[in-house]
């Protein structure tokens, strides 16, 4: 991706929400695990929209939602999610 606009762009065509691939992509290459708060700060998206998107990639089996007492956090699952990830980033 070139740019953040490149990317919000993408995302919106692929999966009609334009932060989608922003917050999917704090996971990347990763296995940390991380609250909401810092996903938001980390994809520089508002916190209400980082806990939207974490949500669906916990439905899509992107991710896995690890929940302790009050704390809910969240860690990048095995799934074929990634692969298209990478690969559409190599593409672009």
């Amino acid at each position: 991706m070139k740019t953040a606009t490149d990317t919000q762009a993408l995302s919106k065509l692929l999966f009609n929400a334009q932060h989608r691939m922003t917050v999917a992509a704090v996971f990347a290459g990763t296995n940390e695990v991380l609250g909401h708060e810092e996903v938001a700060s980390r994809a520089s998206v508002s916190r209400s929209v980082a806990h939207k998107e974490l949500g669906v990639l916990v439905r899509i089996g992107a991710l896995d939602r690890l929940a302790a007492l009050r704390q809910v956090s969240y860690q990048r699952a095995a799934s074929p999610f990634w692969a298209f990830l990478e690969d559409l980033a190599k593409r672009t």
